[in-house]
């Protein structure tokens, strides 16, 4: 029996894997799916599904997932890249690592990165290529070094309350993540020389890709929303952000109410402007 179970729980998750590496089904649709598959064959209990909505891990994630795109919304991230990468290249780039990975500490590693980007993308200091890789691993080793800077740590602790152990601390990591992360980052900061510098595309070549649009004074588009509108039924463009009083709002909800003097970003097949 003990045989059996094992066997159907390996084809199980090999199954969702496979479909999973496919990409045609979303992976929430796939997740939530396979888990009401799961209790409706008696694989697992109710019980065991509702609990995992509690766990204490995934609570955390979601909180620190809001801290970050609250960040992300605000103008705080642009104002600090302008101040970190001002100067000669190295020094920036030790700011950049030192501040992505303190933020890493405290809040969730994906989500640091995901806010930066945009903002390494868009300033004019340092060529991006030359940032992303310190980035990506400086949130990497921030998030090694307290119990919330990954997911993982998270997991661990929950699998250890569940387990009756004693919880993990805040900073039972630190003791080892930390002089871990400032060796690697000393052997980063030394290597980026070698990181190519491929400098950003023109503001002309960029803007082939995107088409923007300005709701003027009068327009029958402004109290509406993007549903109202039928802006998500546009053949060949998609409406991507709108960027209102220098404020980016990205990604759009459905229910977003157009203003007046707000400038809609779309991509997709820009020769389709007629469609507008």
């Amino acid at each position: 029996m003990v045989i059996y179970d094992s066997i159907l729980g390996i084809s199980i998750h090999r199954a969702l894997l496979a479909l999973l590496i496919q990409g045609r089904v979303s992976a929430a649709v796939l997740f939530t799916s396979w888990a009401v598959g799961l209790v409706l064959l008696r694989v697992t209990g109710q019980q065991a599904l509702l609990s995992s909505f509690s766990n204490s891990a995934l609570v955390t994630l979601i909180v620190l997932m809001l801290v970050s795109l609250v960040l992300e919304r605000s103008p705080l991230l642009d104002h600090l890249s302008n101040t970190l990468l001002k100067g000669r290249e190295s020094m920036a780039s030790l700011q950049l690592m030192g501040v992505t990975s303190f933020l890493s500490a405290f809040l969730n590693n994906t989500a640091v990165v995901g806010s930066l980007l945009g903002v390494m993308a868009r300033q004019r200091h340092i060529p991006a290529s030359r940032l992303l890789i310190p980035l990506s691993y400086a949130s990497i080793l921030g998030g090694i070094t307290t119990l919330v800077g990954t997911s993982t740590n998270l997991v661990i602790n929950s699998f250890v309350i569940n387990a009756g152990l004693t919880p993990l601390g805040m900073f039972s990591f630190t003791l080892v993540g930390l002089p871990v992360a400032l060796i690697c980052m000393g052997a980063l900061l030394f290597s980026t020389r070698w990181l190519p510098r491929h400098q950003a595309l023109d503001k002309d070549a960029a803007q082939s890709y995107f088409l923007e649009a300005q709701v003027m004074a009068h327009s029958p588009l402004i109290g509406q929303s993007r549903e109202e509108n039928q802006l998500r039924n546009l053949n060949g463009l998609f409406l991507l952000e709108i960027v209102r009083h220098d404020r980016l709002l990205s990604p759009v909800s459905p229910d977003e109410v157009l203003e007046q003097g707000d400038v809609l970003v779309f991509t997709g097949e820009v020769e389709k402007v007629q469609t507008l």
